[in-house]
């Protein structure tokens, strides 16, 4: 990941995050114009290069801020206090929803991204993927883990879910290009139901 301290004034910081946030999500990453993202940021190409050096640097930079983004606004006050799993994994999924119904083009980037061929990106992707990983028992550390059956690991429904998430958008992309809200609502609910039936010991269902 990039160095976050990039010397560039907080203002023209932020209008460079917006603007290629905005040519990102419009367009796959080998037809995103560097030319566009600097103008709309009002600043210019070589100044851009300047301090992000490639665009495969800037991708990262955007793809790192966005995710660190979306945590800050999942993990609040509220949400270490939920114990149950499942209770955790619909607050998060929700307040995702919330979140990119306030900002569109961060869930066209992120949907944009997870879909782009270009070598660069899927790099970004996976090793986001594999930090992702390592950070996981501090984002579960106050579950209730007594719920679970003993020969269930958290990380294989976490795995699964994910697997699922993934399957799901792949198909909806192929078919529509689209996803609907309502649609992908109705199906986490009932992924939900479904790996709590595997995952928790009959007391607990």
């Amino acid at each position: 990941m990039m160095n976050k301290t990039i010397n560039i004034p907080e203002e023209k910081k932020e209008a460079v995050i917006n603007a290629s946030i905005e040519e990102f999500a419009k367009h796959e990453y080998k037809h995103a114009v560097l030319e566009n993202i600097a103008s709309n940021a009002n600043i210019s190409k070589s100044l851009l290069l300047y301090h992000f050096k490639t665009k495969k640097k800037l991708y990262e930079y955007v793809y790192n801020y966005v995710y660190e983004y979306i945590e800050k606004i999942i993990a609040d006050s509220n949400f270490y206090k939920i114990k149950d799993f499942f209770e955790l994994m619909e607050y998060s999924f929700y307040k995702k929803l919330e979140m990119m119904e306030k900002h569109k083009s961060i869930f066209d980037f992120l949907i944009q991204g997870y879909f782009d061929e270009s070598e660069d990106v899927k790099e970004i992707v996976n090793n986001y993927k594999n930090k992702k990983q390592i950070d996981i028992n501090s984002y579960f550390k106050n579950i209730d883990k007594t719920k679970f059956r003993d020969d269930v690991d958290i990380k294989d429904i976490i795995e699964m879910l994910t697997y699922t998430s993934e399957g799901y958008l792949q198909s909806r992309k192929k078919m529509t290009n689209k996803i609907d809200k309502e649609d992908m609502i109705k199906r986490y609910s009932k992924w939900m139901k479904m790996f709590k039936q595997i995952a928790y010991k009959k007391k607990y269902l």
